[in-house]
Parts: C-alpha cells; sequence; structure tokens
C-alpha cells in the first residue's frame, strides 16, 4: 500500500459509525501513525499486523512492487503524481479529521472553492 499527501493518521469518517468503532476508539484508536508504505504476508499475517516493508529481507519485492506501481501510474497519467486532486465543483467533502461521516461536511462551490 501507498499513502500519498503526507497523512499520518487514520481517516474516521471512512470507518462505519459501528460499536467497534466507538470501542476502538475507547481504547486509543487511532493516535498511531500509518506509515507511507506498507506490505504485508496475507497468508502468514491475514490481518495486517505486522508492516514488513522495511524488512531488509523484503527489499527486492518491495523495490519491484513500487516500480510497478509507479510506471502503472506514470503510464496511465495518475493524478496523485502532480499532488493533491481537487474535489470537483459541487463536492461534499468529510474533515479527514472529524469522528463520523455524518459530522457536518463542507461544500466545493461551482468555483471550485471549498465553504
Amino acid at each position: 500500500m501507498r499513502r500519498y499527501g503526507g497523512r499520518t493518521a487514520p481517516v474516521l469518517p471512512n470507518n462505519d459509525d459501528s460499536s467497534g468503532k466507538e470501542l476502538w476508539i475507547e481504547h486509543g484508536w487511532p493516535p498511531w501513525l500509518l506509515e507511507a508504505e506498507q506490505f504485508y504476508d496475507l497468508v502468514i499475517d491475514p490481518n495486517e499486523m505486522r508492516n514488513i516493508a522495511g524488512d531488509p529481507a523484503n527489499a527486492d519485492v518491495v523495490r519491484t512492487l513500487r516500480d510497478r506501481l509507479e510506471t502503472w501510474m506514470r503510464e496511465t497519467g495518475d493524478p496523485p503524481l502532480d499532488g493533491p486532486v481537487p474535489p470537483p465543483p459541487g463536492a461534499e467533502l468529510n474533515d479527514p479529521d472529524q469522528r463520523s461521516a455524518d459530522d457536518p461536511r463542507v461544500w466545493v462551490n461551482p468555483e471550485g472553492r471549498v465553504e
């Protein structure tokens, strides 16, 4: 997994407002930092608990996947390569730091400005 934009915290509005989410928050979620690059052994670690991207034993595989992703992004003109992707006019946005998707949202006016 590769994260763009420099955000290092989970986006709570992207998770449903369930009793599970409330339990996680009560127990300290989400203070941990998310790494920009993550790689997991889904056979041994299907719950993605141990990021092995930095393990020297995986350096060749991680480098190959990184190169393949960048090549694909360049070939397809993937917008994140050019920086943040602006929302289209008329979009409603959640603040990534709010707790719930039901919290008040901001609106992008027809001129593309956030209100």
